[in-house]
């Protein structure tokens, strides 16, 4: 009997951490600390499950802030964000969502432009 007790704890760890787990974002386009010969004319964010975009903002090196407009895309894997036309230099973009379980996530990635604005 003694030697099922740890069983069942480590047992019962484990589906406890699987049950409580959320998403997160596992990939993005750009890359975080992405050096880019021309301007992305839009920000893709993977995640791992469906997640409602529900916020986004890109800051520039010269302090400009934008509010970014979001498609209504409902809950996906893959949100896409339309960019404003951006010049050459470094940007910061931060994002909030929600998973369908109702958990809040936020992040934010960096990029370098170092050409031109192409649209």
């Amino acid at each position: 009997m003694r030697r099922s007790i740890p069983v069942l704890l480590a047992t019962g760890l484990l589906w406890s951490a699987e049950g409580s787990a959320h998403t997160h974002l596992v990939a993005s386009t750009p890359a975080d600390h992405a050096e880019l010969a021309a301007a992305p004319k839009e920000a893709i964010l993977t995640f791992a499950e469906a997640v409602v975009l529900t916020a986004a903002k890109l800051e520039s090196s010269d302090g400009t802030k934008t509010v970014l407009k979001l498609m209504a895309e409902g809950s996906v894997k893959e949100a896409h964000i339309p960019l404003p036309t951006l010049r050459a230099g470094r940007y910061r973009l931060q994002w909030r969502a929600t998973s369908d379980d109702g958990h809040v996530m936020s992040g934010e990635l960096s990029f370098v432009v170092n050409g031109p604005a192409i649209r």
